[in-house]
């Protein structure tokens, strides 16, 4: 299948992606348009185009405001300076990671072949957290990838 460069929302209503928050309806809205999102090949650029503009409404690439600040928020405790954390967990140190470090940890041994399991034992927490969280670290990559993307493509167009 190719990827087509025309948005999965071209032809929906404009509406679905900016719903009004009093409206009884409000949630179905949401799932519907991220409904919309999951199916367009544009929607990682989306989101990183919304980013990057710093969209406080509507619904980009997936994301509502809410979610798409938390992932943001993501992308800063993903670049944190975590590496005596790493280095103590690896030589099978006890070590406690603060929370704010947590993803960047589970991030960074992840990518040095450590299993959920390996990392739910030495952070003390279940492999169903550690997952949440290697989730989100992904979602973080992905993110800043995006952005940079968009970026660049700003770049091309001034």
């Amino acid at each position: 299948m190719m990827a087509t460069s025309r948005p999965a929302c071209q032809d929906a209503d404009p509406e679905l992606f900016f719903p009004d928050h009093e409206l009884q309806d409000h949630h179905d809205r949401v799932v519907s348009a991220k409904s919309v999102c999951s199916t367009c090949s544009l929607n990682v650029a989306c989101l990183g185009g919304a980013i990057l503009r710093r969209e406080t409404e509507g619904i980009w690439g997936g994301y509502t405001p809410a979610e798409r600040f938390a992932l943001l928020r993501d992308t800063r405790r993903l670049g944190r300076e975590v590496g005596f954390a790493v280095q103590q967990l690896d030589r099978g140190n006890p070590y406690r990671v603060r929370p704010d470090d947590l993803l960047a940890v589970v991030h960074r041994l992840s990518l040095r072949g450590w299993t959920t399991e390996r990392l739910s034992v030495a952070l003390g927490t279940t492999p169903k957290a550690v997952a949440k969280v290697h989730q989100r670290a992904r979602a973080a990559v992905a993110c800043l990838a995006a952005m940079k993307n968009a970026e660049v493509q700003l770049d091309m167009a001034a």
